[in-house]
């Protein structure tokens, strides 16, 4: 049966002379939604690899997809335990984001986080 949802991809960029050696960073995201009803999901984003090919940054990003009605109000993102204001990034911190596509599902989604 096919479901539609939102998709949200959160991704944060930093410059690799700034996190040297990328494995230990802790980047996570926390989605509260519109609802006010559905908890927060903190999500760890993952290092991209493709995206990250560039010598000068690393990317992470995660996805999630919510069912509508169901949708992302705003997204609290932290790297390495400090919370990224993106009005105001941090040394190091390239790019924080927040991407939603509107996707019809029927497939399986084993491995991406569904709320």
């Amino acid at each position: 049966m096919a479901t539609t949802s939102n998709r949200y991809t959160f991704t944060i960029a930093v410059r690799s002379d700034a996190y040297p050696g990328s494995e230990a960073c802790a980047a996570e995201v926390t989605a509260h939604f519109a609802d006010n009803v559905t908890e927060p999901q903190t999500l760890a984003l993952h290092k991209d690899a493709q995206a990250s090919a560039s010598l000068e940054h690393f990317v992470y990003s995660a996805s999630l997809l919510a069912d509508l009605p169901k949708s992302v109000l705003h997204a609290d993102f932290s790297i390495n335990g400090a919370k990224i204001d993106p009005a105001a990034l941090p040394e190091g911190i390239v790019s924080v984001s927040t991407n939603v596509d509107l996707v019809q599902s029927s497939e399986d989604t084993q491995g991406k986080y569904r709320v």
